[in-house]
């Protein structure tokens, strides 16, 4: 895995020429740092994570599954597990935005780490499924969790529960692509662009009150975004976004 940075936007490129870039202990070690950085940069607006030779990601190198001993199986997964986890709960926990610009096979762990960011870009070339089951075992880096949030409960079972393989098309017809495109650096430069003129904490904190309101309560949900909103009503970035608006010119946030 290498590192990119190109003016607010940070790059997170899975390079595994070998494995159509499984994920092993290493680079999730590599994609939890990479996060981490992109999170405490304040000129970072955006997080790219890509994949490289023709590929997103085939999912969790089975050499991981692999390396587990018999005798103590039970242990060394909960352990492998929260590693892996611990990748896709920073993803979702980062207050930037978070992209996965996916060409070609997505699949298994894969695709569970792009469900875990905020936005998908594919190109027609994508392919995007959980085939876990084909091999005995099930998705478990919350892909049976977060799946239906995108595309329903009833296709999240269906898909999860046969291992289909979808096509980029059909991936964004019903919602698993939010942005379906022949260029995917254009595509990355629009988005760029437009988070560059946003209030970064306005952002971040936007995507914290989203994320909530699948695990709480509506009332409890309106309480955490009048708490956030009051936050950012003392901020020095709603005070440049006032006076900008008032003066007809474009805001310089300092996220502060």
């Amino acid at each position: 895995m290498y590192r990119q940075l190109h003016g607010s936007r940070h790059t997170l490129v899975i390079d595994g020429p070998k494995t159509l870039n499984a994920i092993d202990e290493e680079s999730m070690a590599e994609i939890r740092d990479g996060v981490a950085a992109a999170a405490e940069d304040p000129q970072c607006r955006l997080l790219v994570l890509q994949g490289a030779n023709g590929a997103f990601s085939s999912g969790a190198d089975l050499k991981l599954v692999e390396s587990l001993s018999p005798r103590n199986a039970g242990k060394d997964f909960r352990r492998l597990l929260a590693g892996l986890r611990g990748v896709t709960e920073s993803i979702e926990a980062a207050e930037v935005p978070v992209v996965a610009a996916i060409d070609g096979v997505c699949v298994g762990g894969g695709l569970e780490i792009a469900l875990a960011c905020d936005v998908r870009l594919g190109t027609p070339r994508s392919r995007l499924g959980l085939p876990e089951v084909r091999m005995g075992i099930i998705p478990d880096l919350g892909g049976t969790q977060r799946l239906a949030s995108f595309v329903g409960l009833g296709r999240a079972r269906m898909l999860a529960m046969t291992g289909s393989i979808l096509e980029a098309a059909e991936a964004h017809r019903i919602g698993l692509l939010d942005v379906l495109t022949e260029d995917i650096g254009r595509a990355l430069d629009d988005l760029e662009r437009t988070f560059a003129g946003l209030g970064p904490l306005a952002v971040g904190l936007v995507k914290r009150a989203v994320n909530a309101s699948r695990d709480c309560d509506l009332r409890t949900g309106l309480e955490l975004e009048a708490a956030l909103q009051g936050q950012l009503l003392s901020s020095e970035d709603f005070q440049e976004g006032a006076a900008a608006l008032m003066t007809k010119r474009p805001p310089k946030f300092a996220a502060r």
